[in-house]
């Protein structure tokens, strides 16, 4: 039989043996969704890769106290979240000192761990829907959001093309994202449970 078919239980039992291998494929299995899971909460590639690699070298060491060998999935994704909620933890945050007027009432010295997550999903959301624009719809976007361009006239001359043609990608880009929120918003709600 090839390994590969192998179920998470029979993968388990062979790594608690010391087989490698077989750890190493366990490991390969849950490797796509712990790097999304380590994405979503840190919304930053070279984090969630360590993070990943964290939840791995736990993994190595810890795997012997899993009760439940069919369990591995859900314990990996529990250890890979606490290892990114550990990172948020150990995250300073930065105010800037234009932030902290005189007089002014601060609602709280920092963001809650809720907010934090929430700001950076959304932020990987949104880089991640305008990586996946065309060309030159991501282009005019970025210019247009994230430039310095103030002008559909200034982005025209950086870009080289009539002010009426960034007008038309601007709006082609809109309608992509909101096709790809409203797409993000079904996937969600098709994953919530039955009532």
């Amino acid at each position: 039989m090839d390994i590969d078919s192998w179920s998470d239980v029979d993968l388990v039992r062979s790594a608690r043996a010391d087989d490698s291998f077989s750890f190493g494929v366990l490991l390969e299995r849950y490797r796509p969704p712990l790097h999304a899971l380590a994405l979503h909460m840190l919304g930053h590639e070279p984090q969630a890769q360590d993070a990943v690699h964290d939840t791995f070298l736990i993994a190595l060491h810890r795997l012997h106290i899993l009760q439940e060998p069919g369990a591995v999935g859900a314990w990996l994704r529990a250890v890979t979240r606490n290892v990114c909620l550990e990172t948020l933890r150990k995250t300073p945050v930065v105010m800037p000192l234009d932030d902290l007027s005189i007089g002014r009432t601060l609602r709280s010295p920092e963001p809650s761990l809720e907010e934090r997550i929430d700001h950076l999903a959304l932020k990987d959301w949104v880089w991640t829907a305008l990586s996946e624009l065309p060309e030159n719809l991501r282009v005019t976007a970025m210019l247009r959001y994230f430039g310095t361009c103030a002008s559909y006239e200034e982005i025209a001359a950086v870009l080289g093309v009539p002010t009426g043609t960034v007008k038309s990608r601007l709006n082609q880009a809109k309608v992509k994202l909101a096709e790809a929120l409203l797409a993000t918003a079904n996937l969600d709600h098709s994953r919530a449970p039955a009532q």
